[in-house]
């Protein structure tokens, strides 16, 4: 996790990035969470927590927040590429997105190119 403070995503300023690594169908994913004064990301009406196949849900789970799906797609697409699986974010001082993929064995960069 990390929190985005660059230029470069006006969008996500002040965000909560997460790396959401699993090879089910909840994980392989790059979200962000909108918080409150303290940090802490801000629980959504009618927000849900993950269902897993099974359709069971984390035990004692509660109020939820809701994630902004930063990559949406990411998924397995046969003879093209593996799942996205991250294991590390940081933000570059130009306010790119650096995350680590340990399925793909690759270093990613989110970022907007301008002339």
């Amino acid at each position: 996790m990390t929190w985005y403070q660059g230029a470069m995503f006006p969008g996500l300023k002040g965000k909560l990035l997460m790396g959401w690594h699993g090879y089910r169908s909840t994980g392989g994913r790059l979200v962000a969470f909108e918080v409150d004064a303290k940090g802490v990301p801000l629980v959504r009406a009618g927000a849900r927590f993950p269902i897993y196949p099974s359709g069971s849900r984390p035990f004692g789970a509660g109020p939820a927040a809701e994630a902004q799906v930063l990559t949406p797609g990411w998924g397995r697409v046969e003879g093209k590429r593996p799942q996205g699986t991250p294991v590390g974010i940081t933000v570059a001082a130009d306010g790119a997105i650096w995350v680590a993929d340990d399925k793909n064995a690759s270093i990613i960069r989110f970022a907007i190119d301008r002339p």
